[in-house]
C-alpha cells in the first residue's frame, strides 16, 4: 500500500505543481489507511483527509484518482 502511494505522489509531483511530503504532525495532511477499495472524500473535511487504498488499489492510477478528490478535483464536474 505504501509503495503504491509513494509512486502515485511522485507522478503527481512530476506532472503538477503539487508536492507531497511526509509529516504526521502537519495541520493539513492525508491519512492513508486500508479499507474496502480506493476512495477519499471530495475536499478537506477536518484538516486530515482520509484516503483508503484497500483491495484493488495496486496500480498507480487508482490512488491517483482518489487523490483528486482529496485535493478537491471532482472528475464528474
Amino acid at each position: 500500500m505504501r509503495s503504491v502511494f509513494v509512486k502515485a505522489t511522485k507522478e503527481w509531483s512530476k506532472n503538477t505543481c503539487i508536492d507531497f511530503r511526509e509529516n504526521r504532525q502537519a495541520p493539513n495532511r492525508i491519512r492513508l489507511f486500508k479499507e474496502n477499495g480506493c476512495w477519499s472524500y471530495i475536499g478537506n473535511l477536518n484538516r486530515q483527509q482520509d484516503l483508503s487504498l484497500g483491495n484493488g488499489c495496486d496500480s498507480v492510477r487508482e490512488p491517483s484518482f482518489s487523490y483528486s478528490g482529496t485535493i478537491k478535483i471532482n472528475s464528474h464536474s
